[in-house]
């Protein structure tokens, strides 16, 4: 094994290391705010580490629990298939829990600005996250989507049970491609980017000027 020890470093990377790295071998982690430990697949638990704003532990195969650690802002913890549960950080700001096939809820933290829960395919509800400006939950099981004040950039595509897009004003980017039992996509004022391609269903699409449209395979 090895024995890493981390005191008075701020940023540190042991993805290097991954494969014979465990988390006993983590040690001396006080002042650390930056830890990129992806792709370690004998990690089963994160430490708790006092102090750290961005953490990356992507990748970890057998990590089964993320501690919350409070003042975190960067959370990626894509495809970590064991994990079920993302703590409530009330600081974090950035949340990638894509391909976390185990994941059936995300937490509702008030501030966060970026959440990417794509192929997490028992997740059925996204909460009304207050503050949140980009939201990517292409191919989950949801059934509706929340009207999330101020959201700018949705990605839905890929979500067959979606019927309805809700009108968020202000949204200026929307790719609700291959949802086939969509509809209708609500007139923005402020939308200037639409990617409704294999919606085979879809009947209407706002009259205004787009930067970008891509509507092929819409055959109605």
């Amino acid at each position: 094994g090895c024995v890493i020890k981390l005191k008075n470093h701020i940023t540190f990377k042991i993805n290097m290391m991954c494969i014979i790295c465990r988390t006993k071998d983590i040690k001396d982690l006080e002042g650390l705010e930056e830890l990129d430990c992806s792709g370690c697949h004998k990690i089963t638990t994160i430490p708790h580490i006092k102090g750290l704003e961005k953490l990356d532990c992507s990748g970890c195969l057998n990590l089964i629990i993320i501690p919350h650690i409070k003042g975190l802002k960067n959370l990626n913890c894509s495809n970590c298939p064991n994990i079920t549960v993302i703590p409530h950080i009330k600081r974090l700001k950035k949340l990638d829990c894509s391909y976390c096939y185990g994941l059936t809820v995300i937490p509702n933290i008030k501030g966060l600005k970026e959440l990417e829960c794509s192929y997490c395919f028992k997740l059925k509800v996204i909460p009304n996250i207050k503050g949140l400006k980009i939201l990517w939950c292409c191919d989950t099981n949801i059934i509706t989507l929340p009207h999330i004040k101020g959201l700018k950039e949705l990605d839905c595509s890929y979500c067959s049970n979606i019927i309805t897009l809700p009108y968020i004003k202000g949204l200026q980017i929307i790719d609700c491609s291959n949802c086939s039992n969509i509809t209708f996509i609500p007139h923005i004022k402020e939308l200037n980017e639409i990617d409704c391609s294999y919606c085979y269903f879809l009947l209407i699409i706002p009259k205004k000027r787009l930067e970008c449209l891509n509507c092929s395979e819409c055959p109605k």
